[in-house]
């Protein structure tokens, strides 16, 4: 019967610790929601809302505006820079950024992957003389 008290107390202890963890999660959740949606899950130049259709885009970004946007959002200047750089060569990009549905991270590589693209353009079409050697290794 000695362990008894000592069940009893240490699962209260137990049910009081979840719930001060569940109350912080709901803090947190409340809070996540009151900030707005940014790009990158950082921070943001454009302001757009689900239901415009288009937005205002800044204008061209500067070192000094990088750096603030940086700042401001507690990220480094070359990150400001890639989302800024996004944003005004892609802004249909970083407006799945901003709305979650891809990272920064995978924005820029589409982006590349399309200037490519294009600088490459179509393959000429035709048979051409070429000399293939594939020579044996030692």
């Amino acid at each position: 019967m000695t362990y008894l008290p000592k069940l009893q107390a240490s699962a209260a202890w137990e049910e009081e610790c979840e719930n001060a963890r569940e109350e912080e999660n709901k803090k947190h959740r409340e809070a996540a929601v009151r900030q707005p949606r940014t790009i990158g899950g950082k921070f943001s130049t454009v302001s757009v809302s689900p239901d415009t259709e288009t937005a205002e885009r800044p204008p061209k970004s500067s070192t000094r505006e990088r750096d603030k946007v940086a700042q401001s959002a507690g990220v480094s200047s070359a990150t400001a820079g890639r989302a800024l750089t996004l944003v005004e060569k892609r802004p249909d990009l970083a407006d799945r950024v901003q709305a979650a549905v891809m990272t920064l991270n995978e924005a820029m590589r589409l982006m590349k992957k399309d200037e490519v693209v294009q600088k490459a353009g179509e393959l000429p079409e035709g048979k051409f003389r070429v000399f293939y050697a594939d020579p044996p290794w030692q």
